[in-house]
């Protein structure tokens, strides 16, 4: 599989656009999505950046559908994402059953270690919006400038 930070970011845009007017996803878009969040920090944290354009309720939908039409062992930076999302909305309920999926499935990932700390010191919601709003436009300008980076391969 073949796919740029651009090809992905074209894709996750589109995508989210079709979820948000009620289209349902192609395998195909979702397998290429799913491809390029689970190897590349950068497009996992794109996902992140989701709300600041699309809103927290799409967004957090949006992510649902991807990890619903994924294997379990697939879901680990779905999960993560949204129990991110669930966080700032206060779902704590949703919260801990992503995290939960995310820990069956990638007990190791970075970005769910992040998550847990901040639950247990229980900071506030805002924590993560803050997060992404620091993040969004340092992550948005490195895939711009390496637009024509294949994912997956060693720079």
């Amino acid at each position: 599989m073949t796919i740029t930070y651009a090809n992905a970011v074209e894709l996750i845009e589109q995508a989210i656009k079709d979820f948000a007017n009620g289209l349902e996803l192609a395998d195909s878009t979702v397998a290429d999505i799913t491809f390029a969040v689970n190897n590349d920090l950068q497009m996992r944290d794109y996902l992140i950046g989701l709300p600041i354009h699309h809103g927290l309720g799409i967004s957090a939908g949006f992510i649902n559908e991807l990890s619903e039409k994924v294997t379990h062992s697939e879901r680990f930076a779905y999960d993560t994402v949204n129990a991110m999302y669930h966080y700032e909305l206060k779902n704590m309920e949703a919260v801990q059953l992503l995290v939960q999926s995310a820990e069956d499935s990638n007990p190791n990932y970075n970005l769910l270690k992040l998550i847990k700390r901040v639950i247990s010191a229980e900071w506030p919601s805002s924590t993560f919006t803050k997060m992404r709003n620091d993040l969004a436009s340092t992550v948005a300008k490195y895939i711009a400038d390496n637009s024509d980076f294949v994912i997956g391969d060693v720079a």
